[in-house]
């Protein structure tokens, strides 16, 4: 009798307490697929300490249930060592931008509130020539590239994006590639090599430091079922180096 008046005591605390796994939304739940959310949002509660670890598979409701999106969509991804002397054990690639339409000609300031998204920007969404600037930059993606969206949803869509499963893949390998030339030069022809996922890469001179570098990479996004998630660009064979890369023979990742 006692053990059982243990349980249902435990129980009861549990029921009082509430939900324990809502991490963006009072209605996350209905954001999952499979038969047991809080299952699979536990797991991603046990991997929060991987820079890699995906948020939990959401489906923002505006781009879900109002918003149908259509046409090429691009997660451009920055490399940080053009613009700074990093170290390459850091995460080296963080977004630029999510392009997907502009709609508007006014401009909209930076207003999201919600602290676990200005979070997840922080750290993977960063201005990265004004440590100051993170929410003008902010704006200035959001008004550019993205108003079709709520802002919520636009900011959301990025970090999935940057976080599903093939970007993780081409951010190891580039990381991998930086490691093996770390200081050094690399032909170009041999980076569009080092990916298994089909994208377009942009190289820059840096004239702080005098070399070229692969400045940028474009990744293609799909939405499916409301998520958005890199895939191989169309109509592409393997990677390609763009114009801007041409003019260099050897380029620089860290």
């Amino acid at each position: 009798m006692a053990l059982l008046f243990f349980f249902l005591a435990v129980a009861a605390h549990d029921v009082l307490a509430g939900p324990r796994y809502n991490l963006w939304s009072p209605s996350i739940v209905d954001y999952f697929n499979g038969t047991s959310p809080k299952d699979r949002l536990d797991a991603v509660v046990s991997k929060t300490n991987s820079e890699s670890a995906p948020l939990p598979t959401m489906a923002p409701a505006t781009l879900a249930t109002k918003t149908p999106i259509s046409g090429r969509i691009t997660l451009a991804l920055s490399n940080r060592n053009f613009w700074s002397q990093n170290s390459i054990t850091r995460e080296i690639l963080s977004v630029h931008g999510l392009w997907v339409r502009k709609t508007l000609s006014r401009t909209i300031p930076f207003s999201v509130t919600d602290k676990r998204i200005i979070s997840e920007l922080e750290v993977h969404w960063p201005n990265l020539t004004d440590v100051n600037g993170n929410e003008a930059f902010w704006s200035h993606e959001f008004n550019k590239h993205g108003d079709i969206l709520s802002q919520e949803d636009y900011f959301k869509a990025g970090i999935f994006a940057f976080k599903s499963p093939k970007a993780v893949s081409i951010r190891n390998e580039f990381a991998a590639l930086a490691r093996q030339y770390h200081g050094n030069s690399v032909p170009v022809t041999v980076v569009p090599t080092a990916f298994s996922t089909k994208l377009k890469i942009q190289c820059a001179m840096s004239k702080a430091k005098g070399a070229w570098f692969v400045k940028e990479l474009q990744l293609c996004v799909v939405v499916k079922n409301g998520l958005f998630e890199v895939e191989d660009c169309p109509r592409m064979t393997a990677s390609v180096i763009a114009p801007s890369c041409t003019q260099a023979t050897y380029v620089k990742i860290s």
